[in-house]
């Protein structure tokens, strides 16, 4: 069944509900640096969410804070993946779900 757009008072148009679930998995640094790389490989949609990005709003010196170091020596604090649902099962079938 598809959703409708949520709508407020004023007429502002959000999306609706998601109607597949979203799993929020746990994982330590380490393992969100493996899961990385693992999904670049596999060609998977990846959103790094790396800890210089929890000490500023101002996306430009996040961005550079980010430039000065390869990607694999992020801190990261969390990763949105999208991908085919077989491959991410099988990428994260050892990680136990957030509670």
């Amino acid at each position: 069944m598809q959703q409708s757009p949520l709508e407020d008072v004023n007429a502002r148009h959000y999306p609706g509900l998601i109607p597949v679930g979203i799993p929020v998995l746990a994982a330590s640094i380490e393992q969100l640096n493996q899961l990385q790389i693992k999904c670049e490989e596999m060609k998977c949609d990846v959103v790094v969410f790396p800890e210089q990005g929890q000490t500023t709003t101002d996306y430009l010196a996040f961005s550079n804070a980010i430039r000065l170091m390869p990607s694999v020596e992020w801190r990261l604090l969390g990763l949105a993946v999208v991908g085919e649902k077989k491959a991410l099962r099988k990428l994260t079938a050892k990680l136990n779900l957030f509670s």
